[in-house]
């Protein structure tokens, strides 16, 4: 015999919300063809499949479902009321659902139904508060006087709070009363204390408004103010002004220096873009020079001339070729630079 774990669905009058222990395998024939769980609510389709009726309101659309096992559309309204399944699980044998819990009693599903609503093998309820399975005897106990997540009222706001938070709770709560710890005056409420006295409170420790120029003194707020005409304080301003003095003489030579580095960088590209606009404008006028030059060369070439006019010519052109090569060379050096 091989025992197996299937739930009991939709049994009126007893929730099993966990799988029973059948003795013996239980025939495919008796199960949902969808859940493959048993049912006393089964319905028969054309072929003889069963289906329980969570099963068929969950795949059913438009009054129509695909069978599981074939394939086949069936229509609900034409399934048959399945009772003969149900007949022959009641005959199974199965444990009772608290065998778990200690229960040995054994039988058939139908003697099960009736034993498993007196069975008092387990008799521990969960708690509603902290979800603990207590006795039924303890319960009112448990929820009243133990349970950690209990509902308490705070003596001071009257709010609920769970049990185990009450203790960090009364430590935050602002209604709860509370003294001053500086000077000792009581408040009816912490918040008062908080917001409102120790903003004021003339024995409460403050720091010396001058902190932020040296000086570490705390002391009561009551005694700051004789503190503060304190000649002490006048020498840390005169100290902390004469370092804000030098820093500032550093701060105004160097940027004298970066000014005068500037002037000079400006003074340098001045002086650049006006020899690049000289050279442009010499470089235009022997071009125009060297335009004629050639002019008369080519209109010569083509007269009989007599050697010597020709070697004039040569040595006129050769006067501006090196000057204007010159320019050239310099253009170059200026459009780098």
């Amino acid at each position: 015999m091989v025992p197996e774990m299937i739930l009991i669905k939709d049994v009126e009058g007893a929730d099993f919300s966990e799988p029973v222990c059948f003795v013996e395998a239980v025939s495919e024939s008796l199960r949902c063809a969808m859940c493959e769980n048993v049912s006393p609510n089964m319905k028969e389709d054309s072929h003889g499949h069963i289906y329980c009726i969570s099963c068929i309101n969950m795949i059913e659309e438009e009054g129509e479902f695909v069978c599981e096992n074939d394939g086949n559309v069936e229509r609900i309204s034409e399934m048959r009321q399945s009772t003969s399944a149900w007949d022959q699980v009641l005959q199974l044998v199965v444990k009772c659902p608290k065998h778990k819990f200690g229960c040995k009693f054994q039988a058939s599903v139908e003697e099960i139904l009736l034993h498993y609503q007196t069975c008092q093998e387990d008799s521990r309820k969960p708690c509603a508060f902290c979800g603990e399975l207590i006795e039924s005897k303890e319960h009112a106990a448990h929820i009243t006087a133990s349970c950690p997540k209990r509902p308490v009222t705070c003596p001071f706001c009257k709010n609920d709070i769970e049990e185990c938070n009450l203790v960090d709770h009364l430590d935050d709560c602002d209604c709860r009363q509370a003294n001053c710890p500086y000077c000792g005056k009581m408040f009816d409420t912490f918040k008062e204390l908080r917001d409102v006295h120790l903003m004021e409170c003339p024995r409460m420790p403050i720091d010396c408004p001058y902190k932020h120029l040296g000086c570490d003194y705390k002391g009561p707020r009551q005694e700051i103010l004789t503190h503060t005409q304190n000649s002490t304080h006048i020498e840390i301003l005169l100290e902390r002004l004469n370092v804000m003095d030098e820093a500032l003489q550093e701060a105004r030579r160097e940027n004298a220096k970066l000014e005068q580095r500037v002037r000079k960088l400006e003074d340098r590209q001045s002086e650049a873009d006006q020899y690049s606009v000289d050279m442009r404008d010499s470089i235009d006028v022997n071009k125009h020079d060297l335009e004629i030059l050639k002019s008369d060369v080519e209109r010569l070439s083509q007269e009989p001339v007599t050697r010597r006019r020709e070697e004039e010519l040569g040595e006129r052109l050769e006067t501006f070729l090196g000057p204007f090569e010159h320019l050239l060379n310099g253009l170059r050096d200026v459009d780098q630079a």
